[in-house]
């Protein structure tokens, strides 16, 4: 689509539609991406289920399950993650600037893009993990947990937002990488030094408080998407992007 014409489509729209607009328009145009993110969802589901929760091997099911949780709500096998040379995200975001939409219209069309990821993510990480998997508890605490950690998730998704607004896609590439670097470390001391491991943690507070616990992380994590939602903001109106 040239600018001229999606300026034109565009400015006979209201907001909302136009976040709709830009969400749709994102989703077909990568949906190879999401299908790719949820398959991987689905092998790495099936690969950690088995004997999870495991009270004996701690570390590496919880550095995995974190992981999977960090990207839960985003569709990372996204082509435009992959291309460092040819930076997809600033073209994507230079087009989008030249158009006759505020900001907060590009930032929430993205979030809603990404967030979309996760109906068919988190079903495809989850029901494996849940069928093949050894829980102490049955299928109604089971969903107070999928909630909790769906929550929790879109923690990820703001930063990953707040990052693809400031920076290039190589810069965003590698800052991820020691960011994953040190929170395994942190995790693992905090696991081994002070017994502290959270996904055993989450266990054992959704079987005594299923319900505080499927409030608490969606909530915990919609207040982290508007503060990073602001962020984003303010750094896609200060970054400078060519045409």
């Amino acid at each position: 689509m040239t600018v001229g014409a999606a300026r034109q489509e565009l400015q006979t729209r209201e907001p909302w539609r136009d976040v709709l607009w830009l969400a749709r328009h994102d989703i077909r145009r990568d949906w190879v991406g999401y299908l790719t993110s949820a398959a991987y969802m689905l092998v790495l589901g099936s690969l950690l289920a088995p004997g999870f929760p495991n009270d004996d091997v701690r570390w590496g099911s919880e550095i995995a399950f974190l992981a999977m949780v960090f990207i839960m709500t985003q569709p990372f096998f996204s082509r435009d993650y992959m291309s460092w040379e040819n930076d997809r995200v600033a073209a994507r975001l230079t087009f989008l600037r030249m158009l006759p939409i505020p900001v907060e219209v590009i930032l929430r069309g993205r979030m809603l893009a990404l967030v979309a990821a996760g109906i068919v993510n988190v079903p495809a990480f989850f029901i494996p993990l849940y069928l093949l998997g050894d829980w102490p508890f049955g299928v109604g605490p089971y969903i107070a947990f999928v909630l909790f950690w769906t929550g929790i998730s879109l923690i990820g998704t703001g930063y990953g937002l707040s990052m693809e607004m400031a920076v290039s896609v190589r810069r965003y590439t590698l800052t991820n990488l020691v960011v994953i670097l040190v929170v395994i470390a942190v995790l693992t001391v905090t696991g081994i030094a002070a017994e502290l491991w959270l996904v055993t943690w989450s266990v054992e507070r959704v079987a005594e408080h299923p319900v505080l616990m499927a409030v608490a992380g969606p909530l915990v994590g919609m207040v982290a998407c508007v503060a990073f939602g602001r962020l984003a903001t303010d750094r896609l109106r200060r970054r400078e992007l060519t045409p």
